[in-house]
């Protein structure tokens, strides 16, 4: 397999070709996240051909480590999943493969394969060093199966939805102008978590949500504003990334009216799939998306550093 980088124009045009992409492959991601990093951090994509016919394409963000004498390469920032995408049909085997030539090449490699993509290869075993890494919570919007409509009146949702609505919880499409009231609530809520594992900047928000490929909502009661969510779309895809909703509003039930808003409103629009994304290993998340009928859907991920890497990440507390 040849291994080359390829231009921002192919990547774009392959994402939006590509049957499972989602928008973790979509070049804006990875801009967001290069402004988030800042200086040394920068996104790539990478092309291998299997063959005389057909390319797999692969999206990186580039880190600069060891002060710059080497680099390492994620295809899964921010903890997620992203690649490799295709126009075509590729094999479990040859995205292996794929991904071999890639760390061959890199040497500092981190990936997790895409779930909607791998969905249709969890009966094959993964060689090693693949390990299973996480998993995602996913809700099949079209052909929508009409049972979700029991399952959401026997789970609770339904009627917590209507609930909130009598108490004046609306929801609306919004613009970066709302970004100051969604800063804020973040702040308030970063507090009530205690410690996370990231801390969003402006930039990152103001880039993720300056993308054509985001909806960024507002959570409203009686006017009042109490939360906002960030939804990141390809063309079949939409993943609910960040909804949050200040926790003295928590006894109205927002996040269910909001969900079940969300849902109708990306199932009527024509999207395959919506995706409620990773819980951080959180049980309690997991039970709440359970309520909305998910399917989990895991994810393996792959991960090959050099020794002075993973020495490095260590000590800083990375493994």
């Amino acid at each position: 397999m040849t291994v080359t980088q390829t231009d921002l124009h192919e990547w774009r045009n392959e994402v939006e070709s590509c049957e499972w992409a989602t928008f973790y492959e979509h070049p804006d991601w990875y801009e967001a996240w290069s402004a988030q990093l800042g200086k040394g951090v920068v996104p790539e994509c990478w092309k291998v051909n299997i063959d005389n016919r057909r390319t797999v394409l692969v999206p990186l963000l580039k880190k600069r480590a060891l002060k710059g004498m080497s680099h390492t390469y994620s295809g899964a920032p921010g903890g997620l999943y992203s690649g490799p995408i295709s126009s075509l049909v590729i094999s479990l085997e040859e995205a292996n493969d794929t991904v071999i030539s890639l760390a061959k090449k890199l040497r500092n490699l981190d990936i997790r394969l895409n779930p909607f993509w791998f969905r249709k290869h969890t009966h094959d075993t993964m060689p090693e060093p693949w390990v299973q890494s996480n998993f995602t919570q996913t809700i099949r919007l079209n052909p929508f199966d009409e049972n979700k409509i029991e399952a959401l009146q026997s789970s609770g949702v339904a009627y917590d939805a209507r609930y909130a609505n009598r108490k004046g919880v609306q929801i609306q499409l919004s613009d970066i102008s709302t970004l100051p009231k969604f800063m804020d609530v973040y702040a308030v809520m970063l507090k009530k978590w205690g410690n996370v594992g990231t801390v969003y900047s402006d930039r990152f928000f103001e880039s993720l949500i300056s993308s054509s490929h985001s909806d960024f909502w507002m959570i409203t009661c009686d006017d009042e504003y109490i939360g906002g969510g960030i939804l990141l779309k390809s063309t079949h895809h939409v993943s609910s990334w960040l909804t949050i909703i200040h926790h003295d509003s928590l006894k109205l039930r927002p996040y269910e009216f909001t969900y079940d808003y969300l849902i109708d409103h990306y199932r009527q629009h024509g999207f395959t799939w919506f995706d409620f994304n990773p819980s951080a290993g959180l049980d309690g998340v997991v039970k709440f998306k359970e309520k909305f009928g998910t399917e989990i859907l895991p994810f393996p991920e792959f991960s090959k550093y050099s020794g002075m890497i993973r020495l490095t990440n260590f000590i800083r507390g990375a493994f």
